[in-house]
């Protein structure tokens, strides 16, 4: 059995999408012969709990240091693009503070543990600078996973050229020893490619997935065509309000659909979400649950007609896919992707049939796809279950992971 020590700033109990893919990873690294030794920051301040993920992590060590704060300037609003002041201050990111913290938590556990190797799970990417350091310190080689795109990632704020290129060199000095990167997509894969030729043979794409025993049957509404969003809603990043306005102008003028369909966001949400819904005038066919835990959103999801997903018309978010995208396949409901055409989301749902794409600047595109779903509905020719999914599981995604680490070691 190889010990790593497995680096990730979020990690259960914290809750939310991004902390499915480092759960999963210490739960099956196990089954492939590899121990993590896990450094965490403690949960305190992060505005979701959720022990979900209790029964994956609960064979592993975990050591979860103190960190001063979450959101040391301001705050992140409920569901808001709220950027900390501190996002323009610290590079790469506001979580420069854990870094003393979590080197001397790895090293304290390197007097009674003999590592292999460092696996960092991205972001928080100081993270890695600090897996770097502890790995030379300790003489192993160090891996990085990364689930974001360091310097072209729509979710950060847009920084001044100057912070641009400092944040591109503390990227190239992180990746300087690396002994292998992974990445969720081929997009942040060609990206680092572009710019750190030495990471040619030494980068591969495995995707985000999904845990097949967390998908359970569950009772569907027979009356009704309910449409889901699983997840955090954002005021402008990933906005809902090129498909609420969509939405709503079907709903105003076909009686039929506006009595026989029912969309639901599940998940942190803005204020203003409820005002876009007042304003178009939809209140009666959409309902707003509050964030709920992993296990129960995942059994929401499952008792739905149509799974919602969405991005940005940005060049920028052409390179995102999200976790979400990959349990939704999961599930195997048909997927409505209202997402930019050239997008790496897009050509996942196109390539395994997985859905319906439609672009988030064409109104009446959606308008059409929303017409088009809701007629199949009717015929009882949507798919209750799409299969076709296998290569997304997570115990084929952490093997392809853990054969390639022992290869390297």
């Amino acid at each position: 059995m190889l010990n790593i020590l497995f680096i990730s700033f979020f990690f259960p109990p914290m809750g939310g999408t991004g902390i499915l893919r480092a759960a999963k990873l210490v739960k099956y690294l196990q089954q492939f012969g590899i121990k993590p030794y896990v450094v965490a920051a403690k949960p305190n301040g992060f505005p979701w709990i959720d022990h979900s993920f209790d029964n994956d992590i609960k064979d592993a060590v975990v050591l979860r240091t103190k960190t001063p704060s979450f959101f040391p300037v301001g705050g992140a609003g409920k569901g808001t693009n709220f950027f900390p002041a501190s996002d323009y201050i610290f590079l790469p990111d506001n979580k420069l503070w854990w870094m003393p913290y979590l080197y001397s938590a790895a090293m304290r556990l390197a007097t009674a543990v003999r590592f292999d190797a460092v696996f960092v799970e991205l972001p928080t990417f100081s993270s890695l600078l600090v897996g770097r350091k502890i790995a030379k310190k300790l003489g192993i080689p160090y891996f990085a996973d990364f689930r974001d795109s360091w310097c072209q990632n729509p979710a950060r704020p847009h920084l001044p050229a100057p912070h641009r290129r400092y944040n591109r060199y503390l990227e190239a000095t992180a990746l300087s020893d690396v002994e292998y990167v992974f990445t969720v997509n081929d997009s942040i894969r060609e990206e680092l490619l572009l710019h750190h030729r030495h990471l040619d043979g030494r980068i591969a794409t495995v995707y985000g997935g999904f845990d097949k025993e967390e998908i359970v049957k569950t009772v569907r509404e027979n009356d009704r065509m309910s449409i889901a969003y699983l997840g955090t809603v954002y005021r402008r990043f990933r906005s809902p309000y090129p498909f609420l306005l969509a939405f709503s102008g079907v709903a105003r003028n076909n009686r039929e659909f506006r009595e026989k369909v029912i969309l639901r966001f599940v998940g942190r949400y803005p204020e203003v979400l409820l005002k876009w819904i007042d304003e178009l005038e939809i209140a009666d066919v959409v309902d707003v649950i509050d964030y709920l835990p992993h296990g129960e959103a995942v059994r929401f999801g499952m008792g739905s007609d149509i799974l919602l997903f969405l991005l940005d018309p940005l060049t920028a978010s052409y390179g995102q896919t999200s976790g979400k995208l990959f349990e939704y396949l999961g599930m195997g409901k048909p997927i409505f992707a209202v997402v930019p055409q050239l997008s790496e989301a897009a050509d996942i749902i196109k390539r395994f049939n997985a859905g319906f794409v439609a672009s988030p600047q064409m109104i009446a595109e959606i308008e059409r796809a929303l017409l088009d779903l809701f007629s199949l509905w009717e015929r009882g020719k949507l798919p209750e279950k799409l299969g076709g999914h296998e290569d997304f599981q997570y115990p084929n995604n952490v093997e392809k992971i853990t054969e390639i680490i022992k290869q390297k070691i």
